[in-house]
């Protein structure tokens, strides 16, 4: 049990809060994982990480014994499943959209938006960078976001008036809580603090595209309070150029996918990535809207929900996902950002589950998503 461990009264005190219950739950982590789950600085975590693996001997071990533990190890099912317990996740302010994803966006995975021009990607992807942001004491994350604009459709006006829609939203649930406190931080919050923590980056090819992913990992090492990376769009510098090589296009869509996989599994953090669609023909001459970039880079992505855009109307469901059911919602885009239909509708007819594949998740709620 953590309480024999040789650590400060705070720092026992916190573990418990974080639902640490084993010292092997503590080191089977790195010590910047662990840094980002107690939000405490990298010295820290270490004093702990090195007392959790080696006990009261712990500092006659040298330092030099880190570098084994960013080495891959085995996890046991039982503690991937705590970590992902422990995590809060994004809430998009959509309920019907975060219902569709069991409970909010997912924290270390990478969930894909595909959809035709006015379906809302950027709108909701300025809004989850500011959702991400929701303080930990309203049941959010607390985080930072780092936005990658790669078709300059990141408007901070527009960003701007999202995050007032956030305040409103967030002021309204304190207004019906019982709790000083939760009020006191609602009240708080301004639009100008949200953008002050997205992190924007403008490229302009697909070379700098590709740069800027590879050196995101030294970013975030240096901005631990990132949870969130925004790709908004991949396909965009990729959609021309490579006519007469599409091997180095794939090869380049493969680096920049393993990459920000890789980011979101080992450091914890939700990835978003917005992608075009394309025409496909089919055998009889019958044409439909598919995700751009091929069957290769359909298959980097944990998540993939297509947004539609027909007669002023909207919907998302989900073409792919290992653990979440199949649905179909209706939302809108207002001057707030993206929410729930109201009234909902009675009927999503005329959008098929062909060729999805979904597994079941549970229906339960948490008290997080009940309260926002």
């Amino acid at each position: 049990m953590i309480s024999s461990l040789p650590l400060s009264r705070s720092n026992l005190i916190l573990l418990h809060e974080h639902k640490f219950e084993t010292r092997e739950e503590i080191y089977a982590l790195t010590p910047s994982q662990l840094a980002r789950e107690l939000e405490i600085n990298q010295d820290e975590a270490l004093k702990i990480w090195k007392t959790a693996k080696f006990g009261d001997d712990c500092m006659t071990r040298s330092v030099s014994n880190l570098s084994s533990t960013n080495s891959k190890r085995e996890v046991s099912a039982l503690n991937l499943w705590r970590r992902k317990a422990r995590q809060r996740p994004i809430f998009s302010l959509c309920e019907d959209m975060d219902k569709m994803f069991g409970n909010g966006i997912r924290i270390g995975e990478v969930t894909e938006f595909c959809g035709v021009p006015g379906a809302g990607k950027t709108q909701l992807g300025m809004q989850i960078a500011c959702t991400v942001q929701i303080p930990t004491d309203l049941h959010g994350p607390g985080g930072q976001a780092i936005y990658i604009d790669t078709e300059g459709s990141f408007m901070p006006r527009r960003a701007y008036e999202i995050a007032g829609g956030v305040c409103k939203h967030l002021r309204g649930v304190a207004a019906i809580s019982s709790d000083e406190k939760i009020t006191t931080v609602a009240d708080g919050l301004t639009p100008r603090n949200f953008l002050e923590n997205i992190f924007v980056y403008r490229v302009y090819n697909y070379i700098e595209q590709l740069t800027c992913v590879k050196s995101l990992g030294g970013f975030i090492s240096k901005h631990p309070k990132v949870k969130l990376i925004i790709l908004d769009s991949i396909a965009f510098h990729f959609r021309h150029g490579f006519e007469d090589n599409y091997m180095e296009r794939n090869r380049t869509l493969t680096s920049i996918a393993q990459t920000l996989t890789k980011l979101a599994q080992s450091l914890q953090i939700a990835v978003i990535i917005m992608n075009h669609v394309t025409a496909r023909m089919s055998a009889s001459g019958s044409g439909s809207l598919t995700p751009a970039l091929g069957p290769t880079w359909a298959h980097s992505c944990t998540n993939r929900v297509m947004l539609e855009y027909r007669d002023g109307r909207r919907w998302a469901r989900i073409l792919k996902s290992s653990s979440c059911e199949a649905k179909t919602i209706e939302y809108e885009i207002g001057s707030d950002g993206v929410r729930n239909l109201s009234p909902a509708p009675a009927s999503t007819a005329g959008f098929g589950n062909e060729n999805m594949d979904f597994k079941e998740t549970s229906s339960t709620s948490s008290k997080r998503q009940r309260m926002l």
